[in-house]
């Protein structure tokens, strides 16, 4: 029943098109059971006051029909009552106002930008508007709704999100939707084409579906995911402001936007609450992310999804992932920022990662820690924006999978790097942790050795590494490091005692390295045949192999090199490393190796076997002392002056200590020489030789002294043969 009451000397006429409320006149409709106001305009004009319970309707039935007048309703303060558009016929338009209740009937709608809500519903409404729980609603029977613009929710009680989600694209969903004032909620599902805003006076609670789309939303309000599924989609941006806290209590977080969601409060992602992240989504972590599932099953990741640690300054903690299914890994991970990235447990990835800040710290010693997993299989994965060491992975580093053979891998910092030529079985890891005393090394000696822990482990047999390149900074070196940069290798430690220490060789030359020079490292190319070999030994093994759980070390002390063929001493093929000494080296002699004398000789080829030592070393040393072996067959030197030239002698160090070694001979093979080793063709075989051999071979024309060889001391254990001099102390 429609009631239109006209105060002072207003006239009622039936077919009247406008209401006029002037200045000198009052409309006041009060609610009493069913009161309706029909009308096509309402004008109001200044003076006019209309006051309304939430029971009460405007009902405004035309296309053309709208609010007007000098003191429009709505403009500022929202329309008291409810206001009901219900033209039945297509395409109106929806006035940008703010009302209490706004109720939509009839035929299809046009929502505009700017329309504002502040209503809560009404505890009785009239029948048929039963839909205003949070200030609107639609009937049943009314057209498709158009939405071009925000729609505003601005009330200051709690207000309950109408669901708008029909299923056709700009039809019967929000387009942009702003939340302020109060307390919001959703029951059911919701999708909006653009964007989300909730203001710093607001919160939302979705307990259904709720789909966010295109442009830059925002959140300066708590969101709390109760249940349901809460989506980002398309292109479209997601921030949370600082202080602020996305709270994933039940339901799904669900990424799905290929624009950044960035969390500059707080993700919580709760033990009823889960995280997906879909194809191209990034998730940009600039605050805090935490998870309250014991197992982080609960967080999948496509592998192009990229999770962003971004933090400037303090500490940020990772999360870490499951490894239960392959989507459980985070896909890309990366890295910037300033402040340190501290792991809360085991990180796995399976595509890129990026480091541009940290450090990232897994550990905080060469035993414990966590690991951060690296899939082999896709190739090289981690890569670092700075070359210099400066930004890195601290603690335990692990390769994983299927591990492709000529693949530079890099693991924790930008100079470590490892490529194999045999694969292990399923894993390779190093431990590297900066400014560190190395794990099982009881001998360290701060004035040579580097403060950098890197201990290795890996699984199976038939591992080899054909490049090893361990990267350092200028801070490992101690206060007391008195060594040379330029001379810095690798040596392996396996035990606590001291001496369970030898020297790393991969027979295809001496270990290089930046001298000292940004960006700094050490690096060993390794002989394939030889290589590092990853065959599962315990104590160390050969020079040629790293055992599980040694530490790798790098020293500057003088490098040791060990004769493992026979051959000239000049010949490279004749040293574990591939080339021959330097002056201030020391040699180790397991094999027969002749010097001053061309070859081939003893039973030896003339390939690699003519250099005369005079051409490599002049007047220098040919080493800082030489070691000859025990308990190898044939070791021995033999020394001569065939083709050296007219006066030149042989000899080691006069002085100094190098590696801990005096400079000198030391012959400890007590084995008899037999057969005259002053012909080149005898050959070791039945006969042996063991021992310092001065033989007389000589060149022709030097007739005026006799073959030399020059050594600060000699200690004598086993046997020494002298047909020329050996002058002592010179």
């Amino acid at each position: 029943m429609n009631f239109n009451y006209f105060l002072k000397k207003e006239v009622f006429m039936k077919h009247q098109k406008t209401i006029l409320l002037k200045l000198s006149i009052v409309l006041i409709i009060v609610a009493m059971n069913v009161l309706v106001v029909s009308a096509q305009t309402f004008t109001n004009n200044t003076g006019g006051t209309y006051t309304a319970d939430c029971q009460a309707v405007v009902r405004i039935k035309s296309n053309t029909g709208s609010f007007a007048g000098t003191a429009q309703l709505g403009l500022t303060v929202p329309i008291q009552g409810t206001v009901d558009w219900a033209s039945t016929t297509g395409g109106q338009a929806v006035q940008a106002l703010h009302y209490t209740n706004l109720f939509l009937s009839g035929g299809t709608k046009t929502i505009p930008d700017g329309v504002f809500v502040g209503g809560s519903g009404c505890p009785t409404p009239l029948p048929g508007y039963t839909a205003l729980t949070g200030g609107v609603g639609y009937s049943t029977t009314s057209g498709d709704r158009t939405y071009t613009g925000t729609f505003h929710y601005e009330g200051t009680a709690a207000q309950t999100i109408y669901a708008e989600n029909g299923g056709s694209t700009g039809l019967n969903r929000y387009y942009n939707l702003d939340l302020s004032g109060s307390a919001k909620s959703t029951t059911a599902p919701t999708i909006l084409e653009g964007l989300l805003a909730v203001q710093s006076t607001a919160t939302l609670t979705t307990n259904a579906d709720f789909t966010v789309g295109e442009g830059a939303s925002t959140a300066d309000g708590n969101i709390t995911a109760a249940s349901g599924n809460f989506q980002t989609t398309g292109t479209g941006t997601f921030t949370m402001s600082s202080g602020k806290t996305f709270d994933v209590t039940g339901g799904t977080l669900s990424l799905n936007s290929s624009g950044n969601f960035t969390e500059n409060g707080t993700l919580a992602v709760g033990a009823s609450g889960s995280l997906a992240m879909g194809l191209n989504s990034y998730l940009d972590i600039a605050g805090t992310f935490t998870n309250a599932d014991l197992q982080h099953d609960n967080m999948t990741f496509d592998a192009t999804s990229t999770v962003a640690y971004t933090a400037t300054t303090g500490s940020q903690d990772i999360v870490f992932t499951s490894d239960a299914a392959p989507g459980n890994n985070y896909g890309k991970l990366t890295f910037t920022g300033g402040a340190t990235k501290n792991a809360t447990g085991d990180v796995h990835t399976r595509s890129d990662v990026s480091v541009a800040g940290g450090p990232i710290v897994m550990g905080t010693d060469c035993v414990t820690g966590f690991s951060f997993y690296t899939d082999g299989a896709i190739g090289n994965k981690i890569s670092y924006i700075s070359q210099n060491n400066n930004e890195y992975i601290q603690g335990k580093v692990v390769l994983r999978g299927t591990i492709l053979a000529g693949t530079a891998y890099t693991f924790n910092n930008a100079q470590t790097q490892v490529t194999f030529s045999a694969l292990p079985t399923t894993y390779f890891s190093l431990n590297v942790l900066p400014g560190l005393t190395p794990d099982k090394s009881a001998d360290f000696d701060i004035t040579r050795d580097l403060k950098r822990c890197v201990t290795i482990d890996y699984d199976g047999t038939a591992g080899n590494i054909s490049t090893l390149r361990i990267g350092y900074v200028a801070g490992d070196k101690d206060v007391a490091f008195t060594g040379n940069e330029a001379n810095l290798h690798f040596e392996e430690a396996w035990g606590d005692a001291a001496g369970e220490r030898q020297k790393v060789s991969g027979g295809a030359g001496i270990a290089t390295n930046s001298n000292g020079a940004d960006p700094r490292f050490v690096q060993l190319v390794t002989d394939q045949a030889k290589g590092l070999k990853l065959s599962g030994v315990t104590g160390g093994g050969s020079i040629y192999e790293l055992s599980k759980g040694s530490s790798i070390i790098l020293t500057s002390k003088p490098m040791l090199f060990i004769a493992v063929n026979s051959g000239r001493w000049t010949n490279p093929n004749t040293w574990d490393e591939g080339a021959y000494p330097s002056s201030t080296d020391n040699a180790e002699i397991r094999t027969l190796v002749y010097a001053g004398i061309a070859g081939p000789a003893y039973g030896t080829v003339d390939i690699g076997n003519t250099t005369p030592e005079n051409s490599i070393y002049n007047t220098n040393p040919i080493a800082n002392s030489i070691t000859i072996a025990t308990g190898y067959v044939n070791a021995s030197l033999i020394v001569g002056n065939e083709d050296n030239g007219d006066g030149y002698n042989l000899h080691t160090a006069l002085t100094g200590i190098s590696g801990g070694i005096n400079a000198g001979l030391y012959n400890s093979n007590a084995t008899t020489n037999v057969g005259d080793w002053n012909l080149k063709t005898t050959t070791p075989g039945t006969n042996t030789v063991n021992g310092l051999y001065i033989s007389n071979l000589k060149n022709g024309s030097y007739t005026a002294s006799p073959v030399i060889f020059g050594t600060a001391q000699i200690t004598n254990t086993g046997t020494i043969t002298n047909y020329q001099v050996i002058e002592i102390g010179q």
